[in-house]
C-alpha cells in the first residue's frame, strides 16, 4: 500500500524532520565535585556553558565558576578555563542568559560562611563575547533584594503546611521549624540567602525576571529589573516551604508558571503561578510530575511547546527526562529518557534552543570514574517520538487491564441478569478475544458465559427482529451484540438469521440506519449503527439475505460517501463502515487520512475537539486505523497513540474517561472502577487494550 508514507507524514509532523540525538562529555571524567550548569547559543551560533568546580560544595573554599565553549560547527569543546572567582569563598550554581539585546548575563551565588543561608547572589553582564577566552565583562555587582516583610504570611502559610503533614516530626524537625519561626520575622534573613539556578525569563515588556530560592527556607522568589538588569527588586516570595530552585514559563495569556524542585514531603514537581507578571504569585501546589529533590529547567520551545528536563523518580537521580506540553504546561503527554541508569546521577539540567530548533541540555554527569558536565544536541521530533515502547511494555499493559475487564463484564452480567451491554459486553468481548490471541491466558468459561448471555439477550427478541421491531437500544444494541458474537466464535443459528433480516427491515425506507438512543459516545453516531449493522449482516447473513444484503450495503456506501463525520467516533467507524461496504482503496484511504490527521500532539485523539484526548478515542481510532485502514502498528502514528495509551493508564490497569451521557437506568457497581464514569471508562479499556494487543506478535504454532 504505496499511500500509507504520506499518510504517515502527514499524520505525524516529526516524521518530516526525523528525530535525532547526539551527546557528549564536555570534558572528560574529573575528581572535582563538577555541577550545576548553564547553557547560551550565541548569535553566531557558538554554545557556552557554565558549572561550578573545586573539592565540594558550599563548604570548600576552592569552588570556582568555570566556562567552556563549543564552536558551531565543531564536535570539540575548548578546555574549560575559569569565569568567575572569588578567593577564599565558594561559588557555586551557574545560569547564564542572552537577553533581548543579545548581552550575555552570568549569575551565581558567593557562600560567605561556608553555608547556603549565607549566600549573595552576583552578576556579570557581556556584550563583547565570543570564543575562545573569557567574556570582557562591561558590568559586575551583586543582586541586593530587600522583599516587603512576609513574617506573618510565612508563619501562616508554614502552619498550613504543616497540617498537610500525616507522619509525626522528629525532634530536629520540629526545632529546624521553631527556629524557621523566628527567622522568617528576622529582616537578615529575609534578605540574605537567594540563590540562582535557573535563567531568567524575559516578558515582552522587557522586564527580567531571576528566579531565586533560599535554603533558609525552602521558598522561592522573583528578582525583577525593568530597566534591563540595571536596577533589582523583590517579588513576593513564592512560600511552599519545600519549593525551590524555580523555573520559570509563559502562557499566551500572559499567566507565569514556575516550576520548582521538590525540597519537602510531596515528591512532586511544585508549581505556582503569577497573574501580574511576576509580582505576586498564588498557592504552591504540586504537579502530577515526580521528583525525588533535584533540580530541573524549562523552556518554551520556538513551536510554541513547552519543554521541561528533570529526574523522574521520587528517589535517586539516575533517570533524567525531557517532557512535552502542547496545552501549555497543564499535561505532559510525551517524555523521553536522557539517562535512565542502574547507577550514578544525572541532574541539574540546563536547556536551550538553537537557531536551528535543536535543543541542547547540559547536565551534571556523576559516575564512580568521576564527574562531568554532559552536552546532548537533539530535535523536537526526538523528544516527540517518545520512548521506544518495548513489548514488554505493550504486554504489561495489557496484562493489568485484563482482570478488571473481566471484573467489570462479570459484575454487569451478574447486576444486570440477562441484559447485553455494548460497554461492559460488546467491548470486553473485543479485548479479550484480540489478547487471546496474541497468547494471554483468557478465562475460557468466563468468554462462554459472555456470549450465552449474549445470545441468550437476543433470543427472547427473535419474533421482533422478524417483525423489524428489535429491542430497546435498536440497531445499535443488536448490532454491537451480533459483533460480540461473531469476535468469539459463535456459530449462525436461527437467533442471528432473525437479527440479519431485522437489519434489512429496520428503517428500510432509509439510504441508512439512524440510531435511536443519544448515549454519546457508544450509541449517537450513525456511522456507529451503519458499522455494526454491515458487520452483522456480513457475519450472519444468509445465503437467502445475499441479494438484499448486498443492495444495503452499496446504498449504505454512497451515504458514507456524503455523509460529513462531526467527531472522532464518526470518523472512527466512518471509516470502518467503508472497508465492510466494500469500499475503494482510494475511499478507504481518504477516511484514513481523515482520521489521522485529528490525531493531537499528545499521541491521543478527543472525543471532541473541545475536550481533551482520552482512552476510548484513542483506542477506537488505532484499532480502526489498522484493522481497516491498513496501519501497521509500527507506524509513527500508531506508536504515538500506544504511548499515549501507556501513559495514561492508571497503575491499576484501568483508564478514567468521563462520561457524556445522562443515566437513563438504574445505576449498579458492575466492579470496574471511576464510579459514574465507569461504563465509558470499561469501553474505553476495551478499545485500548484491544490496540495495545493488535501491536503484540501473535504466539508461534509451536508455542500455542
Amino acid at each position: 500500500m504505496f499511500w500509507l508514507l504520506p499518510l504517515l507524514l502527514l499524520a505525524d509532523p516529526a516524521a518530516v524532520e526525523s528525530p535525532r540525538i547526539t551527546s557528549d562529555l564536555i570534558f572528560p571524567l574529573n575528581a572535582q565535585h563538577n555541577h550545576a550548569p548553564g547553557i547560551v547559543e550565541c548569535q553566531n551560533g557558538d554554545l557556552f556553558v557554565s558549572w561550578y568546580r573545586g573539592s565540594g560544595e558550599r563548604r570548600a573554599d576552592d569552588v570556582a565558576v568555570y566556562g567552556a565553549w563549543l564552536p558551531k560547527g565543531e564536535t570539540q569543546w575548548t578546555e574549560p578555563f575559569v569565569l568567575a572567582d572569588t578567593p577564599g569563598f565558594p561559588d557555586c550554581n551557574t545560569a547564564l542568559f542572552l537577553d533581548d539585546q543579545q548581552r550575555l548575563w552570568l549569575f551565581y551565588p558567593t557562600i560567605l560562611a561556608n553555608s547556603w543561608e549565607s549566600c549573595l547572589t552576583n552578576f556579570k553582564v557581556s556584550s563583547q563575547f565570543a570564543q575562545p577566552g573569557l567574556p570582557k565583562w562591561d558590568r559586575e555587582g551583586l543582586i541586593l533584594l530587600k522583599p516587603d516583610d512576609f513574617g506573618e504570611q510565612g508563619r501562616q502559610r508554614l502552619d498550613e503546611e504543616l497540617k498537610q503533614i500525616k507522619q509525626p516530626l522528629t525532634d530536629k524537625q520540629q526545632q529546624e521549624i521553631e527556629q524557621a519561626r523566628v527567622k522568617l520575622g528576622d529582616k537578615l534573613f529575609q534578605r540574605l540567602g537567594w540563590q540562582p539556578r535557573c535563567k531568567p525569563t524575559q516578558l515582552p515588556s522587557g522586564r527580567m525576571l531571576l528566579p531565586l530560592y533560599s535554603d533558609t527556607f525552602s521558598i522561592s522568589i522573583m528578582a525583577i529589573s525593568d530597566d534591563r538588569g540595571q536596577t533589582w527588586r523583590a517579588s513576593q516570595p513564592l512560600l511552599g516551604f519545600g519549593n525551590i530552585q524555580p523555573t520559570v514559563l509563559r502562557r499566551n495569556d500572559g499567566t507565569l508558571v514556575a516550576y520548582m524542585r521538590e525540597n519537602g514531603y510531596s515528591k512532586r514537581v511544585r508549581v505556582c503561578e503569577s497573574k501580574d507578571n511576576g509580582e505576586t504569585w498564588g498557592h504552591v501546589g504540586a504537579s502530577d510530575l515526580p521528583n525525588p529533590g533535584s533540580g530541573l529547567d524549562g523552556l518554551r520551545l520556538a513551536s510554541g511547546a513547552w519543554a521541561l528536563v528533570y529526574n523522574d523518580t521520587t528517589s535517586g537521580r539516575r533517570s533524567l527526562v525531557v517532557s512535552l506540553s502542547f496545552d501549555e504546561g497543564r499535561t505532559w503527554p510525551k517524555t523521553r529518557h536522557l539517562e535512565n541508569q542502574t547507577q550514578g546521577q544525572f541532574h541539574y539540567p540546563a536547556i536551550t534552543q538553537g537557531k536551528d530548533g535543536t535543543l541542547h541540555v547540559v547536565y551534571s554527569h556523576f559516575v564512580e570514574q568521576g564527574k562531568s558536565m554532559k552536552h546532548a544536541a537533539f530535535n523536537e521530533a526526538w523528544v516527540k517520538a517518545g520512548d521506544e515502547l518495548s513489548q514488554a511494555t505493550i504486554k504489561a499493559a495489557v496484562g493489568k487491564s485484563l482482570p478488571l475487564l473481566e471484573k467489570g463484564a462479570k459484575g454487569s452480567m451478574t447486576e444486570r441478569k440477562q441484559c447485553f451491554t455494548c460497554h461492559n459486553q460488546g467491548l470486553p468481548i473485543l479485548a479479550l478475544t484480540t489478547a487471546r490471541s496474541r497468547g494471554f491466558e483468557i478465562d475460557e468459561e468466563h468468554i462462554q458465559s459472555q456470549l450465552k448471555l449474549t445470545a441468550d439477550f437476543l433470543a427472547k427478541n427473535k419474533t421482533r427482529y422478524l417483525e423489524g421491531k428489535g429491542q430497546g437500544g435498536a440497531a445499535d444494541m443488536a448490532g454491537y451484540a451480533l459483533w460480540a458474537l461473531e469476535l468469539g466464535g459463535w456459530k449462525p443459528d436461527e437467533t442471528t438469521a432473525a437479527v440479519a433480516e431485522y437489519f434489512l427491515l429496520f428503517q428500510k425506507d432509509r439510504d441508512h440506519w439512524e440510531p435511536v438512543s443519544h448515549r454519546p459516545p457508544t450509541e449517537h453516531s450513525p456511522f456507529t449503527t451503519n458499522f455494526v449493522s454491515l458487520q452483522s449482516l456480513k457475519a450472519f447473513g444468509t445465503d437467502s439475505l445475499r441479494d438484499r444484503a448486498t443492495a444495503r450495503s452499496e446504498q449504505v456506501r454512497q451515504w458514507l460517501l456524503k455523509a460529513e463525520p462531526q467527531d472522532t467516533e464518526d470518523r472512527v467507524f466512518r471509516l470502518r463502515a467503508l472497508q465492510v461496504a466494500g469500499a475503494s482503496d482510494d475511499e478507504v484511504r481518504r477516511a484514513t487520512t481523515d482520521l489521522l490527521r485529528t490525531q493531537r500532539d499528545d499521541g491521543g485523539w478527543a472525543q471532541l475537539a473541545d475536550l481533551p484526548s482520552d482512552a476510548y478515542a484513542t483506542g477506537s481510532a488505532l484499532v480502526a486505523l489498522h484493522q481497516a485502514g491498513g496501519i501497521a502498528t509500527e507506524a509513527a502514528a500508531y506508536q504515538k497513540g500506544l504511548s499515549y495509551l501507556v501513559s495514561t493508564q492508571h497503575a491499576d490497569g484501568s483508564w478514567h474517561v468521563t462520561t457524556r451521557s445522562k443515566p437513563i437506568q438504574t445505576y449498579f457497581e458492575s466492579g470496574y472502577p471511576h464510579g459514574k464514569d465507569q461504563f465509558i471508562s470499561i469501553a474505553a479499556a476495551g478499545w485500548s487494550t484491544t490496540a495495545l494487543a493488535l501491536a503484540l506478535p501473535k504466539p508461534s504454532s509451536e508455542t500455542k
